[in-house]
Formats: C-alpha cells, sequence, structure tokens
C-alpha cells in the first residue's frame, strides 16, 4: 500500500473486524466503487473482476439496481410468509432443470449454500467423508474451514462430525 489513508484504513480494519477477515494480495486493493465488469480502485485505477460474483451482468447492472429497488421499496422479507414472488422465482427455476430435483432452496450467502450442499451430498450418498479443492472458497462456515488442510484439520470425517 503507498501509506497514508490505505495504512489507516488497514489498521482500523484490523482493529475493528479482526483477524479471521483475510484481505487478497499483500498489497491489499481499496476497491471504492464498481460498474460492469469493471472494479475500480481510490486513485481511480481499474481492475477487471473475473471473481466476485458479477461475470454474468456485472456490478450495478441497471436492471438489476432497479428491480432490488423496486423490490425493497414493496417488500423485504424471508420466505417464511405466504409471497408470490419466491414461488415464482422457485417454479421459474425449476421449469429449466431436470424432473428429478423436484425444489429450491433459497439461501443468503455463498457460504450458507456451501454448508446446504455438504449437508444434503452427505444424505444422497450417506458418505460421511469430503474432498476439498486448494484454490476453493467456502466462505465462514465452520464445517467447510475445517475441511480444509491450510486450515489446521484434517480432511474427511472429522470434518463432518
Amino acid at each position: 500500500m503507498s501509506g497514508g489513508a490505505d495504512d489507516d484504513l488497514l489498521a482500523r480494519r484490523t482493529r475493528a473486524l479482526g483477524p479471521t477477515y483475510v484481505l487478497f494480495y499483500d498489497e491489499p486493493l481499496h476497491i471504492v466503487r464498481a460498474e460492469g465488469v469493471w472494479m475500480f480502485d481510490a486513485r481511480g485505477r481499474r481492475y477487471l473482476d473475473a471473481y466476485n460474483n458479477v461475470p454474468v451482468v456485472g456490478h450495478c447492472h441497471p436492471y438489476v439496481v432497479a428491480e432490488l429497488a423496486r423490490q425493497a421499496r414493496t417488500l423485504n422479507t424471508h420466505t417464511r410468509y405466504l409471497g408470490e414472488q419466491p414461488l415464482a422465482l422457485a417454479e421459474k427455476l425449476l421449469a429449466t432443470l431436470p424432473a428429478e430435483i423436484g425444489n429450491v432452496v433459497y439461501a443468503c450467502t455463498g457460504s450458507e449454500a456451501n454448508d446446504l450442499a455438504v449437508r444434503i451430498s452427505k444424505v444422497v450418498t450417506g458418505a460421511p467423508d469430503s474432498l476439498s479443492l486448494t484454490l476453493r472458497i467456502t466462505g465462514r462456515q465452520m464445517l467447510l474451514q475445517g475441511c480444509h488442510l491450510r486450515m489446521g484439520l484434517r480432511l474427511g470425517r472429522e470434518c463432518m462430525r
């Protein structure tokens, strides 16, 4: 980092978030905005983003932003109430999938989705073991972090208990 404001931001981050929130790169990027496939740092440099779950529509896509705003103005809640929107989306998704996939489970985060995927795979296969790739993204769920050697635990049954 070039010092100054970035160093102050890094010190604040370390104090407020602690050591479990790791940063990418030896010299962390201070990203301040994004548009389409580009992310921009505090100095105005742009970086192609093919990582942050945006390769399909990009950051800040006008249609997506408008739909998010429209829905937030209408209703922002979970699926424990009857509602048309979650059902309409589930039916639309199911229409594109094989008949063996009979329902949809929504997740709020990738970590939650990964955790659910491991639990479903255990039920479907009956196998207690798992495989973890070195270059993987698991989020912060203990189950999946524990299944990776880098986190200091052994693979296999230990991470499934």
